[in-house]
Order: structure tokens, then sequence, then C-alpha cells
């Protein structure tokens, strides 16, 4: 190939490089969004529809136990994240009803939204890329 011919001298003034597969989001996008996953699933059991299933359905975050109390992981990814104060196995027992759920998984939207979770977020992203060989 060689050179670039004259009619492409915009070419001098880039650099050529490979291409991305897609655009990555930040590790707090990507957490807001898997909230946004698990509010749409509360909010859909609460509307007493079914669930989507297979290939494209999310895992969820939170379970129900027979008295009707609701517990849930903070996950990034499929690791769950451990805040401070946190022993290793402990989770969140939310009450019961999806609502409360919702608004338990409201104020965490919140609170990713304002930053509070980058460090724990970046941490683990790193851990994760480090992990799959990035």
């Amino acid at each position: 190939m060689g050179r670039a011919p004259t009619k492409f001298s915009f070419l001098k003034d880039v650099e050529i490089v490979a291409k991305k597969t897609g655009v990555q989001k930040s590790p707090r996008d990507a957490f807001i969004a898997a909230i946004d996953k698990q509010i749409d699933a509360a909010e859909t059991l609460r509307d007493g529809k079914d669930l989507q299933t297979g290939k494209k359905a999310s895992r969820l975050w939170f379970k129900t136990d027979f008295a009707g109390n609701i517990t849930t992981d903070i996950r990034y990814g499929a690791r769950t994240i451990d805040l401070p104060g946190m022993t290793k196995g402990k989770t969140f027992k939310v009450g019961q009803g999806y609502d409360t759920l919702i608004g338990f998984y409201e104020k965490v939207r919140e609170s990713a939204e304002a930053g509070e979770f980058d460090d724990i977020l970046i941490k683990m992203s790193s851990e994760i890329a480090s992990r799959l060989g990035r």
C-alpha cells in the first residue's frame, strides 16, 4: 500500500489506531444500569407480571423468604460489593414488599450518581480487567 495519495491529506493530522469493538461504559454507568435493571425487575414483580427468562434475563440481586422479607445484595458484575461495616456473607434486609425494595435501590442509585461508589467500582473494575488479561 505505502503512502496515502495526496487527496487524503487529512491523514497527516491523525493517528490510525486499532478499532475498539464498542463503547465501554464507565464503571459508574455500568453499575447504575445494573441498578436500573433490578428496579425494573422489582416493578415487574410488584405489578404481578412475569420476568423475562432466557439469555437476556438479568440475574436478580434480591430474594424473598417465606415470611415475605426481602434481602438483597449490591453487585458489580457477578461480584457482591462489600461495603464498610459488612462482613463476608452478609446481605441487606430491606423489609417487606417490592415498593420498599425499589425505594432502597433508588437510594443506592442516588448514592452511585453522587460518586459515592466510584472508588469501590474502579477497584473492582481493575481487578476484573486484570483477571481477564486486559
